[in-house]
């Protein structure tokens, strides 16, 4: 029985078991393909991370010093390039358990930025995480 429902698939021109070889390595070139273009998408390298992210903060950076909207600032920045963040306890706790950096035994923070303009500015928590967040980036 098997063997004549097999001589028939042979008079039609193929064999069932060369349809299913042919279809399992049309798939796994399909996924090899797709794969990789969606992989060399969603991949930066470092250098693009940390030009976006750098990007990204001096935008914000921009933005707060156009409005000057700087009430209830949590720390002052300060230097020449670096900033030293000086944080209260409830700020620096807050930032460890979201998972930033910070150098406890200090409670500050040291960043580097090249925008002078900001030097000696009180400035929100919100930038400072976002700094933070772009340091780390940076140092991956």
């Amino acid at each position: 029985m098997r063997r004549k429902h097999f001589l028939i698939l042979r008079k039609r021109g193929f064999a069932f078991i060369e349809v299913l070889v042919a279809f399992a390595l049309l798939s796994v070139v399909m996924g090899l393909v797709f794969q990789n273009t969606t992989r060399t998408s969603k991949l930066l390298t470092k250098a693009e991370k940390t030009s976006v992210a750098y990007a990204y903060a001096h935008s914000q950076l921009d933005k707060m010093l156009a409005a000057r909207n700087f009430e209830n600032g949590d720390f002052v920045v300060s230097g020449e390039g670096i900033f030293r963040a000086e944080l209260s306890v409830s700020s620096v706790t807050s930032l460890m358990q979201k998972g930033r950096y910070v150098n406890s035994s200090f409670w500050q923070i040291q960043i580097k930025v090249y925008d002078k303009e900001i030097r000696n500015t009180r400035l929100p928590l919100v930038v400072l995480e976002q700094l933070v967040t772009l340091d780390r980036l940076s140092n991956d």
